[in-house]
Parts: C-alpha cells; sequence; structure tokens
C-alpha cells in the first residue's frame, strides 16, 4: 500500500505543473540555438525522451550555467540539464547518476613543433573554459599559465590559437565534433571567425587525452531533497537509456563518440 501512495503522490507531482528544466544554451553540441533561436542539442533530446519515458510535461527555462543550481534550490527551477559536471558551480546541488564521461584534449597549432605533450607546457599561455575550475588546475598543475576564455567561445580562442597568442588550449571534449569538421550546430559569427583562419580546422591537432577529474555528466537536483522521487525515477531512467542503447544513439548523433 505504502509504494502505491508513493507512486500516486509522484504523479500528482508530476502532472500538477510542467516540470522547469534550466539549460545554458552557449554549450554545444549538449544545447544551442538553432537559425530561429530555439534551444536544441544533446540535453534537449535527452530532456524529452525522460519527458516520455517517465511521463511528465517540462518547461526549459534559459539561465547562465553559474547561475542554475541556485536557482533549483531557490525553487525558481525544479531540475538543471546542461552538461553539468562536478564543479564549482554545481556543488551546493544534488547530482543524480552520469549520462556521458568526457574526456580532456590538448590542442595545439600543428605549426607548433615545441609542443608535443603537456610537459611541454610550462611557462606556456594555456587557454581554458573559464567556467571550469578543473581545466584551469590541470594547466596550473602542468606549469602552464591559464588564460581564462569565455564559455561560448570556442572558435575565437582557435582563432588565437593560429595567431600565437596562446600557445595550446586545454578543453574538454564535447567541443571534439567541431574539431571533427561538424558544424552544423556553430552561428554564423563563429562560421565567419572560423573563414578567418587560413586552412581552416586543418591546422589544429589533439596532441594529448587524458581523463579530466569532472568527467560526469549529469542532472542536478535541490540539495533539501524535495524532488528526491523524480531524481530516482530519472536516474532509473538514464541507467535503462544506456543500457538499452538510447544514450549511445544520442552521442552519435552528435559527434560525440
Amino acid at each position: 500500500m505504502k509504494k502505491v501512495l508513493f507512486l500516486l503522490t509522484l504523479g500528482v507531482f508530476l502532472s500538477a505543473d510542467p516540470i522547469k528544466i534550466a539549460m545554458d544554451n552557449r554549450y554545444p553540441p549538449f544545447e544551442y540555438p538553432d537559425s530561429s533561436g530555439k534551444t536544441i542539442g544533446f540535453d534537449v533530446d535527452l530532456a524529452a525522451e525522460l519527458a516520455k519515458r517517465i511521463g511528465f510535461q517540462y518547461q526549459i527555462v534559459q539561465m547562465d550555467y553559474d547561475n542554475i543550481c541556485e536557482a533549483v534550490n531557490d525553487k525558481k527551477v525544479d531540475i538543471g540539464i546542461s552538461a553539468f559536471g562536478d564543479d564549482e558551480a554545481t556543488e551546493a546541488c544534488d547530482h543524480g547518476v552520469s549520462y556521458f564521461e568526457s574526456e580532456l584534449l590538448f590542442v595545439k597549432d600543428k605549426s607548433r613543433n615545441d609542443i608535443n605533450s603537456p610537459e611541454d607546457l610550462k611557462g606556456k599561455k594555456i587557454a581554458y573554459d573559464a567556467d571550469s575550475s578543473v581545466l584551469r588546475d590541470v594547466v596550473v598543475d602542468f606549469g602552464g599559465k591559464p588564460v581564462p576564455k569565455k564559455s561560448g567561445t570556442f572558435i575565437a580562442t582557435l582563432l588565437l590559437l593560429h595567431e600565437g597568442k596562446v600557445d595550446s588550449v586545454v578543453i574538454d571534449s564535447c567541443n571534439a565534433p567541431v574539431l571533427n569538421g561538424n558544424l552544423s550546430f556553430l552561428t554564423t559569427a563563429d562560421k565567419n571567425r572560423l573563414d578567418l583562419i587560413s586552412g581552416g580546422l586543418s591546422n589544429f591537432m589533439i596532441y594529448h587525452t587524458q581523463p579530466g577529474d569532472d568527467s560526469e555528466t549529469f542532472v542536478i537536483f535541490p540539495k533539501d531533497g524535495r524532488h528526491e522521487a523524480l531524481k530516482n525515477q530519472i536516474n532509473n531512467a538514464i541507467i535503462q537509456m544506456r543500457s538499452d542503447g538510447t544514450i549511445q544513439n544520442l552521442l552519435n548523433k552528435y559527434g560525440l563518440k
């Protein structure tokens, strides 16, 4: 009887109002705006599949990555799905099970014969995503000089690399599709920036790959446990999606594996 009541209570919660899901649409291919401004991407597809399997309505709320955890805890939104890793921006929230494990990619301009491994980065200027304290720590650990770059400016950072204004770039492997030539989710501005690089993406190469300390990617939930039932259902759905190949299909769709 308790189990039946539990499920009925969860059903009422899920059907009362749409689940508000916070996303930052500056993280292609996980979330990014299409030509009409609508947010699309891996996490959007993930949210749709979770809603279908669990049975809830939802609303995507655009919000800066760094502000989402606070908004979840302050009840402004219910959960966050935005390529979240274990970093300062998510430490105050509860974490779900991982649906994607990223790696760290070290990128250089092919003309740099003096850089062939992370050990060659000592004293050199290394660009990284300013939102990731883990990436900064990696740069510092190898003796590099950290150069923070705003999230969503990967192509602009590659231009700086090509111009020699930074010596290398350390990125999360979620950017790998761009390096592999998948430009479908780039903005017009980024495509124009890429045109400024003579030879385009062929100038760059990944010279080192390693696991990251925040390699897991997960949904975030409020710390007070008020959505514990929803968290359990989402976790179970993600485990099932990993088992039945749904997650892998999404990874393939967006060039992430």
